[in-house]
């Protein structure tokens, strides 16, 4: 729990390079208030422990994927390396600045990778 949507995004470690403005609107979409005035994530513990799960388990085979897949992804943030890119991205590897909320650090060339990556 935070007392703000400011102090929830100053307790974070993968601000860098984020545009402060941005994040808190996104932060104000993802945090709830208490009646006690400070504010908590909107999420469902379930899913919270369903998404760690996943997230320790061995990432399928890239050969094995059937669909196409972008790969746009902050390196500075340490959550993907190069290698694993280069093997998932099929359609497409981008290298964006900043952390783990790629949105927040990098939104117009996020946007436009989407857009061109469903256009295709």
């Amino acid at each position: 729990m935070w007392e703000s949507a400011s102090s929830c995004f100053a307790s974070r470690e993968d601000t860098a390079g984020a545009d402060e403005v941005r994040a808190l609107a996104d932060l104000q979409l993802q945090l709830e208030p208490l009646p006690d005035g400070q504010v908590r994530r909107r999420t469902s513990q379930d899913a919270v422990r369903v998404n760690f799960r996943e997230l320790s388990s061995l990432p399928p085979p890239a050969e094995g994927l059937s669909m196409p897949v972008l790969v746009l992804y902050a390196p500075e943030g340490g959550i993907t390396s190069d290698v694993q890119a280069r093997a998932y991205g099929s359609h497409g590897v981008i290298a964006v600045p900043g952390g783990h909320m790629v949105m927040w650090s990098a939104f117009n060339q996020t946007a436009h990778a989407v857009e061109q990556f469903l256009a295709s």
